[in-house]
């Protein structure tokens, strides 16, 4: 006898031995969500998965239950979501068109908030590609979502940002530069970091460039490091994930954009400043880092498997604390190569903090969610439903 499709459902939730199928992901095969998220206080989890190859928007909680399908007017492909910092509100940007003709590409940035029971509220419509939201929020700035815009749909991207009320969208970058990837600080508020490299150039030929850019004072960028024109062991090497320490930044060194791996550097915050590599004593490189969990977490690959870690950084080196877990194959947000969604310690969550990540066993494999508390054991996998419940 077949069970109607909402029985069906709530047994594969409840009962032992019914495994829900997880989503299929764009290429149309049992691959998982492509990208998870968890809101600052653990409460919310948000989800990029495929329905038929069209990426959408769904919520849960961080168990994995009541999965619901965010409906964003227009049909288009939800290309990234980010929460904000100390509020229940979600970001997200969509992409449509352009298949054929990158010129026909239109994006939009939109934010919500899944408490209110509210429609999400469009912020902008843009030409081209809208990537990589984040959240600038401080009171000398006011709160915006910024992301990068590549206007003409597949070239050079700048790092602009829209009010959260709404309104006009401004570039914060120069159009002369090419962003990488950027990230704001959270111990220098003011302060946009990012990687670029000069429009016109060849790619294939330079590599990103460190700098930072005060959003306050409304200052041409400073060109912090780099490294094409640095001598001996830092010349050459990719910087990647920009980082705001308690005193200067910090940044992944690798030898090549398709290194897994790499070194931490510390740089002060100042034109043309010398990198230090404080993980050189390390036996196992690092592939990803963040600030969190009472210090630095980080991901350490070797042999088929992930470690995650605990690093303390100091002026000119850094030591691993600790081992957490280790997991087979890779984990990620889905977002950016080996990176997590964590969580800070609130009254909500127990004031335990909270990790959320995709983990694939192997490079094809299906990607598996997993959420739960920070801590020496993997979090648990959490299952999801094929079928989300629709809702608005």
């Amino acid at each position: 006898m077949k069970l109607p499709r909402t029985t069906a459902l709530l047994l594969a939730l409840i009962v032992p031995g019914i495994a829900p199928v997880v989503h299929a992901g764009a290429n149309g095969i049992d691959n998982g969500p492509s990208a998870i998220a968890l809101s600052y206080d653990g409460q919310h989890l948000a989800l990029i998965a495929s329905d038929h190859g069209n990426a959408r928007l769904e919520l849960a909680s961080p168990s994995g239950l009541n999965l619901r399908v965010v409906d964003l007017p227009g049909g288009c492909a939800v290309r990234s979501i980010g929460w904000a910092p100390k509020r229940n509100l979600l970001a997200a940007s969509t992409q449509c068109g352009g298949k054929s003709d990158p010129s026909g590409i239109r994006s939009a940035v939109w934010v919500l908030d899944p408490q209110a029971g509210k429609r999400p509220r469009k912020l902008a419509d843009l030409k081209g590609t809208a990537r990589d939201v984040q959240w600038i929020v401080d009171g000398n700035v006011g709160s915006w979502i910024a992301f990068l815009h590549a206007s003409d749909g597949n070239g050079n991207a700048v790092v602009a940002k829209v009010p959260l009320a709404g309104g006009s969208v401004q570039a914060i970058t120069p159009a002369t530069l090419d962003v990488h990837e950027f990230r704001c600080s959270l111990y220098y508020w003011n302060n946009l970091m990012f990687t670029a490299v000069p429009v016109g150039v060849d790619n294939s030929a330079i590599v990103p460039e460190l700098f930072v850019n005060n959003l306050a004072d409304n200052a041409a960028p400073t060109l912090v490091f780099d490294p094409n024109t640095a001598k001996g062991a830092l010349h050459g090497i990719y910087v990647t994930e920009p980082r705001g320490g308690e005193s200067g930044l910090i940044f992944l060194g690798k030898t090549s954009r398709y290194s897994s791996s790499g070194n931490l550097y510390r740089v002060a915050v100042k034109a043309g400043a010398t990198p230090v590599n404080a993980t050189e004593n390390l036996r196992v490189k690092v592939s990803w880092f963040e600030l969190g969990y009472g210090g630095w977490l980080a991901t350490q690959v070797t042999n088929g498997k992930t470690k995650v870690v605990k690093l303390s950084v100091y002026e000119t080196w850094a030591r691993r604390t600790a081992v957490l877990f280790t997991l087979p194959g890779t984990i990620s947000d889905g977002r950016a190569p080996s990176s997590f969604s964590t969580t800070i310690k609130t009254f909500r969550n127990g004031n335990v903090p909270r990790i959320a990540f995709l983990q694939r066993a192997s490079p094809r494999g299906p990607a598996v969610a997993r959420v739960g508390r920070i801590g020496t054991q993997p979090p648990p996998r959490i299952e999801l439903a094929k079928e989300a419940i629709a809702a608005r």
